[in-house]
């Protein structure tokens, strides 16, 4: 599956429901744009433009508008422009140019001028001083005593409220020289944002509150160092035993099989960088943004953080299996040295999927992994190309599939401030500001690797929708009821082979009651719908199983799978089994759509053997072989990589 396209279409469902919940906040991504005004954009081409001013002293040289040179050197514009040529006296004085007043009393945004400039001097005996008058004082802004001819390009965000002017004065100091000159002058401004409804760069919960507005501390299902879910105080494990370290991994019995991206686990790898993985441990400390080809990867803070610094990892099991907490506390930056004032601190809770509640939060029933932020602090590690904790390859936040194909994440941090962009890789944006995850909390379904909103609130009356299955000889008829009339968009078809991980396989208008399904191949079949409304309001369905006899399937058999490896599988995989008698078995491999997409019979003897089955011709990706019989079937989960 393409996974831009399985990534936006994601983001944008869950966003479309938080938003009628009033929760948009939490995950609502944009790409910034300048939005600059032009206030001024003066060329020379018909004289001094209104506005403009000259003067000099009694020796100095003198502007002038036309399309002249200084000595050899042209103007770095176009045609005809603004400038003094002091090559034909050793006069001591100063000419000056001052440009038109702007008024920057209604933009609080970003404020930029560009110009194109030449300046020629010789022997050291001239320079070109730039400054602003602000209706009260002079400020000065540069001095060129180095020869220059290009574009200038100046940040005035600072003068925003004030009518302000530009005034370029050229200084003879009585030697023989060549001169200065202007064009191409290009005033732009940036209108307040504060209140458009998004947290934009440089705005802070103290400066505009109602677009980054404050969180409390600490973030909803927050879980304090020492406490379990009940508040009661536990002991928790030191990571390496407390042992400073970097680039370190241990690794972890879980308290119950976690079901991730399809493939359960009952052990993980807890790598230092702010992360989990699933096989192997994972010592690398430089973040890319997902997906990535390896690893298997749950990350709440991927980021190269350094322990022999200060800051601690500390874990909780629950001694009843129903969940594990992950505390990283107060963990500096690889590379910050001796004066480490910046720290992060973040936690991940993995649970069995049977948490529904972590003090006044109330957990999403898909949701088996929340992470929770407390105050962050940087980004980025020396050694990924960070600067004092920014920059280079910023932290990535998400869950990594393992295939370079499927991931789904909240994006790349690489800078200070609380703006968010979203996922960075997806929209062509930078990166997003590590404030902006300050005391939040992000609930996520392991199995899919889907951010998961908090549940929709009862409504007062009760909207169900009926899905009924039947049977014909070549195909699945699925037909629906509404208890109520409402307004429907369309429906959504998903398809199961295992009962637990559905995909979607159809839409269908919003005034369509059946759908048939002609791609039928398992004895197994289960199925679910939704609806979504006209506002983006969903609504899903029971499952529905049937049950069907495949016509290929062999004759009186009921054998035992003892072993299938390896897994995750690359040419082949090998399957050991223990029949009671011989005959045929029929294998297939379905995609998570349902389809075949490779199938066989199997002759076998009775008793104990081992068959290889080729797989070499499959893409990456997740797969469900199905073995069976007419008395009998059994499935398995495997990844081709």
């Amino acid at each position: 599956m393409n996974r831009s396209c399985y990534h936006i279409s994601t983001v944008f469902s869950v966003l479309l429901l938080l938003a009628l919940l009033g929760l948009a906040d939490s995950l609502s991504a944009y790409c910034p744009t300048d939005d600059l005004d032009t206030l001024i954009f003066d060329t020379f081409e018909n004289g001094l433009p209104k506005g403009w001013t000259t003067e000099r002293s009694s020796d100095g040289g003198r502007w002038q508008v036309n399309e002249g040179k200084i000595g050899f050197y042209e103007n770095p514009g176009t045609k005809s422009w603004l400038y003094v040529n002091d090559e034909s006296s050793n006069n001591i004085g100063e000419a000056i140019a001052l440009s038109p007043a702007f008024d920057l009393r209604d933009f609080d945004g970003k404020v930029e001028v560009s110009f194109d400039m030449l300046f020629q001097e010789y022997a050291d005996s001239s320079y070109l001083e730039l400054s602003l008058w602000d209706g009260e004082n002079w400020h000065f802004i540069s001095r060129d005593t180095v020869d220059f001819a290009g574009t200038v390009v100046l940040d005035l965000s600072e003068f925003h409220g004030m009518v302000v002017q530009l005034q370029w004065t050229y200084y003879d100091e009585g030697a023989w020289a060549w001169g200065a000159g202007l064009d191409n002058f290009l005033v732009t401004a940036q209108q307040s944002l504060c209140g458009n409804g998004r947290c934009d760069p440089g705005e802070t919960p103290e400066l505009c509150p109602e677009d980054c507005p404050y969180r409390s501390n600490p973030a909803p299902a927050w879980i304090p160092l020492g406490k379990d879910l009940n508040g009661n105080s536990v002991t928790y494990r030191a990571f390496k035993g407390g042992t400073p370290c970097d680039d370190c991994s241990e690794e972890l019995d879980l308290p119950f099989a976690l079901e991730f991206y399809g493939v359960s686990y009952n052990q993980a790898y807890l790598n230092a960088n702010g992360n989990l993985t699933f096989e192997y441990a994972y010592k690398a400390y430089t973040p890319e943004p997902f997906c990535l080809p390896e690893p298997y990867m749950i990350a709440p803070y991927y980021a190269d953080l350094d322990l022999t610094q200060g800051g601690s990892i500390d874990y909780y099991f629950d001694p009843a299996g129903h969940y594990m907490v992950i505390i990283w506390s107060d963990v500096a930056y690889f590379g910050c040295g001796t004066d480490c004032d910046l720290r992060n601190t973040f936690q991940v809770l993995i649970t069995d999927g049977s948490i529904r509640q972590v003090g006044d939060y109330d957990v999403p029933r898909e949701a088996t992994v929340l992470f929770s932020y407390g105050d962050m602090q940087w980004t980025t590690g020396n050694s990924s190309g960070g600067l004092l904790g920014f920059g280079g390859n910023g932290a990535t936040v998400g869950m990594n599939a393992g295939n370079g194909i499927v991931c789904h994440d909240l994006g790349v941090f690489d800078q200070s401030g609380y703006h968010y962009y979203g996922s960075t890789q997806e929209d062509g944006c930078a990166g997003s500001a590590v404030s902006y995850l300050d005391y939040q909390t992000f609930a996520v379904n392991a199995a899919t690797g889907e951010i998961v909103s908090e549940d929709e609130p009862e409504a007062e009356t009760t909207l169900s929708l009926d899905l009924s299955v039947s049977m014909a000889d070549e195909s699945n008829l699925l037909v629906w009821e509404l208890s109520d009339s409402v307004a429907v968009t369309r429906f959504v078809i998903e398809k199961s082979l295992d009962g637990e991980q559905f995909t979607q396989i159809e839409q269908v208008p919003g005034n369509s009651r059946s759908f048939e399904d002609m791609e039928i191949a398992s004895r197994f079949t289960h199925y679910r719908i939704y609806l979504i409304g006209e506002y983006g309001e969903t609504l899903f369905s029971e499952a529905v199983s049937v049950e069907r006899l495949l016509e290929e399937s062999g004759r009186g058999l009921n054998p035992t799978i003892l072993n299938l490896w390896p897994n995750p599988m690359e040419d082949f995989v090998n399957l050991q089994l223990e029949l009671p008698s011989a005959g045929a078995l029929t294998y297939q491999f379905l995609d998570l759509q349902g389809r075949v997409v490779n199938a066989g019979h199997l002759d076998l003897q009775s008793g104990r053997q081992q068959v290889k089955l080729s797989v070499g011709n499959l893409p990456i990706g997740t797969y469900i072989l199905m073995l069976s019989s007419d008395q009998w079937s059994e499935k398995r989960t495997l990844i081709k990589r």
